[in-house]
């Protein structure tokens, strides 16, 4: 076996890079104490990270069967609303401005709900849950702004409306998953189309 310099060199090299590299991570990861998850806030006994590396496999996984889709088509477009919504999930910070990254799945379901009954049982019910919590917001604070002309103790009951903005991506996310399941099985790709 030869031992070179340039080769012990490269190997003192490789091993404090990988130092360096391991001692920043754990530097930002310690940094941030507020650094958290949406599903880690939702979860109990720190279900939070595996729950998210679950999410982020589903993705990859999902990505993976449609890499071959082209840009035009509809399991392109189905993919990337996922991928969208499914961000929201995993990013570490709970932001109700960035749900604005649930708006191309939640348009491609609204045009899937509108064919009527294309989607299964489960696909449905979470439909139906991703609505009420996103009509949750609007209803409240209606009737809240009504209540405030007759009594100002309406006031102190500001925080009803944002209960359910917390959860929104979740229903929707899981609705995209089986919409793209589905269509990758098969046995729903002339039901989910989005083409007229």
């Amino acid at each position: 076996m030869k031992d070179t310099t340039f080769e012990r060199f490269r190997l003192t090299h490789l091993r404090a890079s990988f130092r360096h590299t391991r001692a920043t991570v754990t530097l930002v990861w310690q940094s941030s104490p507020r650094l958290t998850l949406l599903l880690g806030g939702l979860t109990l006994l720190g279900a939070g990270i595996p729950l998210a590396i679950a999410v982020v496999a589903a993705v990859a996984l999902m990505c993976w069967r449609a890499r071959r889709s082209s840009a035009t088509d509809d399991l392109f477009c189905w993919t990337t609303a996922f991928v969208l919504a499914a961000n929201l999930l995993v990013i570490p910070t709970i932001a109700p401005y960035n749900q604005l990254l649930l708006l191309p799945g939640i348009f491609l379901l609204l045009q899937t709900w509108n064919k009527g009954g294309r989607l299964n049982r489960t696909g449905r019910v979470l439909g139906w849950v991703a609505a009420g919590c996103l009509a949750w917001p609007l209803i409240t604070a209606t009737g809240l702004t009504f209540f405030s002309f007759f009594t100002p103790a309406v006031q102190r009951f500001w925080e009803i409306p944002l209960w359910t903005s917390i959860v929104i991506p979740i229903p929707i996310t899981a609705c995209l998953a089986l919409c793209i399941r589905q269509m990758q099985s098969g046995r729903g790709e002339a039901a989910l189309t989005t083409s007229p």
